[in-house]
């Protein structure tokens, strides 16, 4: 399987701290670098706070999880940018474009060569390298038993038009304020994509997974609705981000599932994730 994975295994304790992320350049040269990104995306990025997995600490019966905020603009640059880097460059050179950047694209891509360099997931996290922007992944399932899948737009400029589960979503500044920073943003995440309130309790939490290439942490939660998905669906277009955020709607039941997984095209996290259930 094509990511290194931490066990959720222990009661989570979230503990704020100071970002100790350290970016191969200043923030008006990765600015420049988001602005053509941009135009070679062709989709407009919006910086704000995200947040960022500084460590995990087991003490006893409990997993400390340390957070901080950084800038989006910097998972984006570092974690995004760095796996279309080759498409990029030519893009740049092309429209004239690299004399200005070429300084700062070589010292990203030796930066990321070296953040590259890990093995399992705690290296990953303790080297520091890498935005460690986290992310929550959330398959839901209803009293049938089906489960429910998207397809990403084509505006949402990462990993766009690819499939899904029930919903994919950053952790953000309100969330890390909040008492529960991965069930907060969970429930925001259906609400305002999908319409669809789910409570705390049914929320369960699987791992944290970090795609081998994507290398972003993202939390794995299976989440179990009260009802039926064909009697909620009909609200979903009332959501507010779902016509920019999903194209398409899928019930499935398990068997379904793993015929899904092997036809269409997922990111390494979301499809470690469908087959954890599909599998079970």
């Amino acid at each position: 399987m094509s990511v290194y994975k931490y066990d959720i295994t222990k009661e989570l304790v979230y503990k704020t701290v100071d970002s100790s992320l350290k970016m191969p350049m200043a923030k008006m040269e990765r600015d420049m670098i988001v602005k053509a990104f941009s135009l070679y995306k062709k989709v407009t990025y919006f910086n704000a706070k995200t947040v960022r997995l500084e460590n995990i600490e087991d003490q006893n019966e409990k997993s400390i999880i340390k957070l901080s905020l950084i800038d989006f603009f910097d998972f984006l640059v570092i974690n995004i940018v760095s796996l279309q880097l080759d498409d990029f460059i030519q893009y740049i050179k092309s429209n004239d474009m690299y004399h200005d950047l070429h300084d700062v694209i070589n010292r990203l891509k030796h930066y990321c060569m070296e953040m590259r360099k890990v093995d399992d997931f705690k290296t990953l996290i303790y080297r520091g390298m890498s935005s460690n922007a986290l992310a929550v992944s959330v398959l839901l399932s209803d009293d049938n038993g089906d489960y429910l899948l998207t397809q990403r737009s084509k505006k949402v400029g990462i990993s766009e038009k690819f499939h899904s589960v029930s919903a994919t979503g950053t952790v953000d500044e309100v969330d890390y304020c909040s008492a529960d920073p991965l069930k907060n943003c969970v429930v925001r995440e259906l609400h305002e994509e999908l319409n669809i309130h789910v409570n705390n309790e049914n929320l369960q939490m699987h791992s944290i997974v970090a795609g081998k290439n994507k290398l972003q942490p993202i939390v794995i939660i299976n989440g179990r609705i009260e009802g039926i998905f064909s009697e909620l669906l009909n609200r979903a277009n009332e959501a507010k981000d779902f016509t920019y955020e999903v194209d398409k709607l899928c019930i499935a039941n398990r068997e379904l599932l793993k015929t899904i997984l092997t036809n269409n095209k997922f990111t390494e996290a979301v499809e470690y994730h469908i087959k954890t259930v599909a599998e079970l």
